[in-house]
């Protein structure tokens, strides 16, 4: 479904990011955007080359964003990080903005642009920034993918029925069985302790374990 925007908005855009473009023909707003953030006292100034479609992911409220020069990949190999992955880029470029369930935190009620830019977008560019200043993430994130949900499932934050709609029961089978047999290894394959790696991970497989043990003897 595509994204209309209003009056408001493309003044909103016009002042906000001036060096942004709506291009209605091809659907997509692209262009420099110029950061000026603060997060906990650390304000963090940076521009970011960018292109978001004009129309929604299929089953989520946001819009793809990619970002257009090579700074992405730039910074990830500063970091020296095997994949750009790791600062959350998706494997077709596009900017994985948060986790799928969790984009409707970004908004008070329904999408707008201003909430999706100031709650969705600035916070991930404002993310890479930082991560690339201090080598380490201003706050918690989400594993990609299967994983995340289980860490999402950890915080209560997802339902036992739900993790396993949006989790192939055989890829569940599999973290269980990673877990019983070497769980000193996270499934992020850093070959770190997954206590020490992804905690969140660590107890989401847990409890999985424990819910579906309950559930077949009853």
């Amino acid at each position: 479904m595509d994204i209309v925007l209003s009056s408001k908005d493309t003044e909103w855009l016009a002042t906000r990011y001036p060096g942004l473009k709506i291009d209605i023909e091809n659907k997509m707003l692209i262009g420099d955007i110029y950061l000026n953030r603060s997060f906990k006292d650390v304000t963090l100034d940076n521009i970011f080359s960018i292109k978001v479609m004009l129309e929604f992911l299929p089953n989520m409220l946001l819009p793809k964003v990619y970002e257009t020069s090579d700074k992405l990949q730039n910074i990830a190999s500063k970091l020296g990080l095997e994949n750009i992955e790791d600062i959350h880029v998706n494997s077709d470029d596009s900017l994985c903005l948060t986790i799928y369930g969790k984009e409707k935190e970004c908004f008070s009620n329904e999408f707008t642009i201003v909430e999706f830019f100031e709650n969705c977008l600035e916070p991930y560019l404002y993310w890479v920034t930082y991560y690339e200043k201090y080598g380490m993430a201003p706050w918690k994130e989400y594993a990609h993918g299967s994983l995340g949900f289980m860490e999402l499932y950890a915080e209560g934050k997802l339902s036992f029925e739900a993790l396993q709609k949006k989790v192939p029961l055989k890829v569940l089978s599999d973290y269980v069985c990673h877990f019983d047999l070497i769980n000193d290894k996270c499934l992020c394959e850093k070959n770190i302790n997954m206590k020490r790696c992804h905690p969140e991970i660590y107890k989401g497989i847990k409890k999985f374990k424990r819910t579906w043990n309950s559930a077949r003897a009853s």
